[in-house]
């Protein structure tokens, strides 16, 4: 999903105080609250972000420097950012390796054997 898209589900996160926004963003980092049938849209869209923060190696002042330029207001920007450059290192790993998820694909052929090149010592 585009970062534009993903800006627009966030923007209603701007009314609200600095310490509620950054305690968003820390929640929506854990990829199990993302998951959750119902999670809302908003929090969707911030572990998607953080996805794309990750699979781009953005660090945070570039990451709110991309959220400020799709549109995000300052502080809901900086929030993110804060989040990300505090937490992002630890969650970067999940983030990535989350995006393929074994127990959600619908066809994968599998092959076994075919050619294989004897070890020689």
């Amino acid at each position: 999903m585009a970062l534009q898209a993903l800006v627009a589900a966030l923007q209603s996160l701007e009314g609200q105080p600095p310490a509620e926004q950054a305690a968003f963003f820390t929640a929506a980092l854990d990829a199990s609250a993302a998951d959750e049938p119902r999670a809302p849209p908003a929090t969707r869209a911030a572990h998607a972000v953080f996805r794309h923060a990750a699979a781009n190696d953005l660090d945070g002042a570039a990451l709110e420097a991309a959220l400020r330029r799709e549109g995000l207001g300052e502080a809901c920007a900086a929030a993110a950012a804060l989040c990300w450059a505090t937490h992002g290192d630890a969650a970067r790993w999940a983030l990535l390796h989350r995006a393929l998820r074994i127990d959600r694909l619908v066809d994968l052929d599998w092959k076994f054997g075919g050619e294989h090149t004897p070890l020689v010592c």
